[in-house]
């Protein structure tokens, strides 16, 4: 019988970016994951590059009028 891999969710791989967003368990599991999941470290990077690029372009923005 096949196992299946239960990857971890996007919202899961954009809080590991966040330092202190998770207990230390929990990071730690998902970090053992990572390390072992080609496709969820790929994942991973997509959406730090994503969050980098919005944030840039974000900043890039002129301030709203109030």
């Amino acid at each position: 019988m096949e196992r299946r891999i239960r990857h971890l969710s996007d919202g899961l791989l954009l809080l590991l970016l966040e330092e202190g967003a998770l207990s230390a368990r929990r990071r730690a599991r998902a970090g053992a994951h990572l390390a072992a999941c080609r496709r969820c470290a790929a994942r991973q990077a997509d959406l730090a590059v994503a969050l980098s690029e919005a944030g840039a372009a974000c900043r890039g923005r002129p301030e709203p009028p109030e």
